[in-house]
């Protein structure tokens, strides 16, 4: 049984202990929605705007799995195959180490490039794919989990190549729209930036509305890595599509592959595009078979197909600087626990 007071006890310390100034979440239970609540404000001071269900937030690698959905869906349609090169699509990289890659290696992180987006700090993608080009892999594709930015970079680049769309309008009419999620995009135009938590200061900046991610920022915000907004309603839309016994946007058998350990004998456990069973995240007491995805900002989606539990989870964590990002961790660890109870 759900105990709603407990949650709201380790959220207000939370808030205390400038874990987040406020949050949004959504607890799923056996496939309905149970708990759907908003605490807190914008920022520490509680003069600023309240948080509601519906505040948007800047969700950062939550991205990733609409990357992932949306390339599911064209191996769903047969319009790509999950084990050919990305060389097919990427001709930059053609002839290369990493064009002999497969897009199932970027949806597991098994890839083996080694590009840290934020330190190379590229504004074009020249600049990444030649720097792709010059160096090494880390390690032989398939054999390591080594969770990257650069492989849900690489996936965005694919869905763009194969669908001559950018990702907004290919999320757009494929994920968003089909799900009923109207307050789901990237780059958020200006005048509604005001209405949304910020994450960081920065010197005498404050990001508001604007994606954090440095790199993604420097590549205009609409990247595969990072850089879509959302709201708690509308990420239990998509949450649902990942429960439900008969997905509308994808086929099951590739909702059931997509959530299955595709990795095992590594290092770590990943489905296609999800992390699975991981006790950093998860906690102590979470059920094999629990799927889920962080984002750094403080955002964090779960669930599990076969007890029908989810969970939506959205803050500002990173406000007003990303140093007290320490604790979110220990916090999901007990919030996981207690929802396992």
């Amino acid at each position: 049984m759900l105990n709603e007071s407990a949650i709201q006890t380790l959220v207000n310390s939370a808030i205390e202990k400038k874990v987040f100034p406020g949050a949004a979440l959504a607890v799923l239970k056996n496939g309905q929605t149970a708990l759907h609540k908003a605490y807190g404000h914008f920022t520490y001071d509680i003069a600023s705007a309240g948080v509601s269900v519906d505040t948007i937030y800047d969700i950062a690698s939550v991205t990733k799995e609409f990357i992932a959905t949306a390339i599911l869906q064209l191996v769903d349609s047969g319009r790509i195959n999950l084990h050919e090169q990305i060389e097919h699509h990427i001709p930059a990289l053609s002839g290369t180490v990493a064009g002999s890659i497969t897009i199932w290696h970027l949806l597991t992180h098994t890839s083996g490039i080694g590009v840290h987006m934020s330190k190379l700090a590229a504004n074009s993608d020249e600049t990444i794919l030649k720097f792709i080009r010059n160096n090494q892999l880390r390690f032989e594709p398939g054999a390591h989990v080594a969770y990257s930015n650069i492989n849900t970079y690489l996936l965005g680049k694919i869905i763009a190549a194969v669908t001559s769309a950018s990702l907004q309008a290919f999320l757009f009419g494929n994920i968003w729209q089909p799900l009923g999620m109207r307050h789901t995009s990237y780059c958020p135009l200006p005048q509604f930036r005001s209405a949304i938590p910020p994450t960081e200061i920065i010197g005498s900046e404050t990001i508001q509305g604007i994606v954090h991610d440095e790199s993604a920022r420097l590549l205009g915000g609409e990247v595969g890595h990072a850089g879509v907004f959302s709201t708690v309603t509308d990420l239990v839309s998509f949450l649902f599509e990942w429960i439900r016994p008969e997905p509308t946007i994808l086929s099951e058998a590739m909702v059931t592959k997509a959530v299955s350990n595709q990795t095992p004998g590594l290092n770590l456990a990943l489905g296609l595009g999800w992390h699975l069973d991981n006790p950093r995240y998860l906690g102590s007491r979470f059920t094999r078979g629990t799927f889920f995805h962080p984002g750094f900002t403080g955002s964090l989606i779960a669930g599990n197909r076969s007890t029908g539990f989810g969970l939506v989870f959205l803050a500002n964590c990173t406000y007003p600087h990303r140093e007290g990002n320490a604790l979110k961790d220990a916090f999901f660890e007990s919030l996981l626990d207690e929802l396992a109870g």
